[in-house]
């Protein structure tokens, strides 16, 4: 099949107008990697070093877990999100997770702020002390899943 000169360029123009009309779209930005969840219990290290009331962020990418101090309660944050169970990244500079899936955000305490599409805070996670003495350290059970105010 034989197109003249003039249906091939209104095709080309049509596929042409298409191809900006698409780039003009609001394209979601890619997630960057992201925590992995934790699927059994790990340590956390001596009760001590959470002492300082405060965010802590070492067990984050591993096991996508943050533990907040207030200096006389800790307590574990899920990253796992309550609304589509991606796992949330950890912004450090705007102390909030955001959810790569649909831009929920949830406050350090895992607390749902007023854009999140769940109004599930994120879950925590069991904490329990093991050992004895000075070998005494923090147990985060992630098979024991909790909301915020139990």
């Amino acid at each position: 099949m034989q197109i003249s000169r003039r249906q091939f360029h209104a095709a080309a123009g049509c596929g042409l107008a298409l191809t900006v009309l698409g780039c003009g779209k609001k394209q979601r930005p890619t997630p960057a990697p992201t925590a992995k969840l934790a699927n059994e219990p790990f340590l956390a290290g001596p009760l001590q070093q959470y002492a300082q009331a405060g965010v802590y962020e070492q067990h984050y990418m591993e096991f996508g877990v943050l533990l907040l101090s207030d200096g006389k309660r800790l307590v574990a944050i899920s990253s796992e999100c309550t609304h589509s169970g991606c796992l949330s990244k950890w912004q450090a500079d705007q102390q909030q997770y955001r959810c790569p899936c649909h831009g929920s955000t949830f406050s350090s305490d895992g607390t749902n702020l007023p854009d999140a599409k769940t109004k599930i805070p994120l879950l925590r996670f069991a904490l329990s002390p093991t050992g004895e003495g000075d070998a005494k350290q923090i147990q985060v059970d992630p098979t024991r899943k909790f909301g915020k105010d139990q």
